[in-house]
Protein backbone atom coordinates (compact mmCIF):
# COMPACT_ATOMS: atom_id res chain seq x y z
CA UNK A 1 0.00 0.00 0.00
CA UNK A 2 2.76 2.79 0.99
CA UNK A 3 4.41 1.32 -2.51
CA UNK A 4 1.49 2.47 -4.00
CA UNK A 5 0.94 5.98 -2.23
CA UNK A 6 4.58 6.91 -2.69
CA UNK A 7 4.23 6.38 -7.00
CA UNK A 8 0.95 7.92 -6.88
CA UNK A 9 2.72 11.05 -5.30
CA UNK A 10 6.07 10.76 -7.36
CA UNK A 11 3.49 10.83 -10.53
CA UNK A 12 1.63 14.01 -9.60
CA UNK A 13 5.06 15.55 -8.43
CA UNK A 14 6.57 14.95 -11.88
CA UNK A 15 3.12 16.06 -13.93
CA UNK A 16 2.76 18.99 -11.10
CA UNK A 17 6.79 20.17 -11.90
CA UNK A 18 6.19 19.94 -15.59
CA UNK A 19 3.22 21.94 -16.04
CA UNK A 20 4.85 25.07 -14.04
CA UNK A 21 7.61 24.30 -16.04
CA UNK A 22 6.40 25.63 -19.87
CA UNK A 23 8.97 26.88 -21.67
CA UNK A 24 8.86 27.51 -25.49
CA UNK A 25 11.67 28.16 -28.10
CA UNK A 26 11.07 30.99 -30.91
CA UNK A 27 12.85 29.93 -34.10
CA UNK A 28 12.83 32.45 -37.00
CA UNK A 29 15.12 33.57 -40.29
CA UNK A 30 16.17 37.41 -40.79
CA UNK A 31 16.61 38.77 -44.30
CA UNK A 32 16.85 42.25 -45.77
CA UNK A 33 13.84 43.70 -46.42
CA UNK A 34 15.35 45.02 -50.17
CA UNK A 35 16.98 42.07 -51.66
CA UNK A 36 15.44 38.99 -49.23
CA UNK A 37 18.94 37.89 -48.53
CA UNK A 38 19.73 36.27 -45.63
CA UNK A 39 21.27 39.17 -42.59
CA UNK A 40 23.86 36.32 -40.53
CA UNK A 41 25.12 37.40 -37.44
CA UNK A 42 21.76 39.59 -36.77
CA UNK A 43 21.85 39.65 -33.26
CA UNK A 44 17.74 38.19 -32.37
CA UNK A 45 17.09 38.87 -28.45
CA UNK A 46 14.52 38.75 -25.54
CA UNK A 47 14.53 42.15 -23.37
CA UNK A 48 12.76 41.20 -20.67
CA UNK A 49 14.45 37.59 -20.23
CA UNK A 50 18.26 38.74 -21.52
CA UNK A 51 18.51 35.85 -23.74
CA UNK A 52 19.03 35.88 -27.05
CA UNK A 53 20.94 34.35 -30.67
CA UNK A 54 22.92 35.52 -33.12
CA UNK A 55 21.75 34.21 -36.87
CA UNK A 56 23.78 32.08 -38.31
CA UNK A 57 25.17 32.44 -42.37
CA UNK A 58 21.75 31.46 -43.69
CA UNK A 59 19.69 34.00 -41.29
CA UNK A 60 18.51 31.62 -39.11
CA UNK A 61 18.42 31.44 -35.50
CA UNK A 62 16.70 29.79 -32.35
CA UNK A 63 15.89 30.92 -28.82
CA UNK A 64 14.79 28.02 -26.45
CA UNK A 65 13.47 27.72 -22.98
CA UNK A 66 11.65 30.75 -23.35
CA UNK A 67 8.77 31.10 -20.17
CA UNK A 68 5.52 31.73 -21.33
CA UNK A 69 4.67 35.04 -21.15
CA UNK A 70 4.93 38.36 -22.78
CA UNK A 71 7.56 39.67 -23.98
CA UNK A 72 9.69 42.72 -26.05
CA UNK A 73 11.22 40.64 -29.12
CA UNK A 74 14.43 42.88 -30.39
CA UNK A 75 16.35 42.02 -33.72
CA UNK A 76 19.64 44.25 -34.81
CA UNK A 77 22.67 44.17 -37.13
CA UNK A 78 25.22 46.48 -38.25
CA UNK A 79 24.30 48.35 -41.12
CA UNK A 80 20.29 48.29 -40.57
CA UNK A 81 17.41 49.69 -38.50
CA UNK A 82 16.73 48.02 -35.28
CA UNK A 83 13.41 45.94 -35.38
CA UNK A 84 11.48 45.48 -31.88
CA UNK A 85 7.68 43.45 -31.41
CA UNK A 86 5.91 42.87 -28.66
CA UNK A 87 5.33 38.81 -28.64
CA UNK A 88 3.29 36.31 -26.76
CA UNK A 89 4.87 33.15 -26.13
CA UNK A 90 1.93 30.81 -25.01
CA UNK A 91 2.40 27.30 -26.98
CA UNK A 92 5.56 25.58 -27.32
CA UNK A 93 6.79 26.92 -30.74
CA UNK A 94 6.86 30.48 -31.95
CA UNK A 95 7.94 31.45 -35.93
CA UNK A 96 9.52 35.22 -35.72
CA UNK A 97 10.70 35.67 -39.34
CA UNK A 98 11.69 39.39 -39.51
CA UNK A 99 12.60 41.55 -42.62
CA UNK A 100 15.15 44.39 -41.55
CA UNK A 101 15.43 47.59 -43.55
CA UNK A 102 18.72 49.04 -44.17
CA UNK A 103 19.97 51.94 -42.27
CA UNK A 104 20.68 54.53 -44.57
CA UNK A 105 22.45 56.53 -42.26
CA UNK A 106 26.46 55.89 -43.06
CA UNK A 107 29.18 56.55 -41.68
CA UNK A 108 31.86 59.04 -43.55
CA UNK A 109 35.14 57.73 -44.75
CA UNK A 110 38.24 58.06 -42.38
CA UNK A 111 41.96 57.03 -43.15
CA UNK A 112 43.44 56.02 -39.65
CA UNK A 113 47.26 56.80 -39.33
CA UNK A 114 49.83 55.58 -37.21
CA UNK A 115 49.15 59.04 -35.13
CA UNK A 116 45.98 60.09 -35.57
CA UNK A 117 42.47 59.67 -37.49
CA UNK A 118 41.57 62.28 -40.22
CA UNK A 119 38.56 62.86 -42.88
CA UNK A 120 39.76 61.15 -46.10
CA UNK A 121 39.10 64.65 -47.50
CA UNK A 122 42.07 66.11 -45.39
CA UNK A 123 44.51 63.71 -46.64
Amino acid sequence: MKKHIFSLLLILFAISGSAFAQTATIRGVVTDAETNEAVPQANAFIVEILRGDAADLNGNFEITGVPYGEYTFRVSSIGYVTYEEAISVNQSLITVNVALAPDLAQLGDVVVTGYASVQKREL
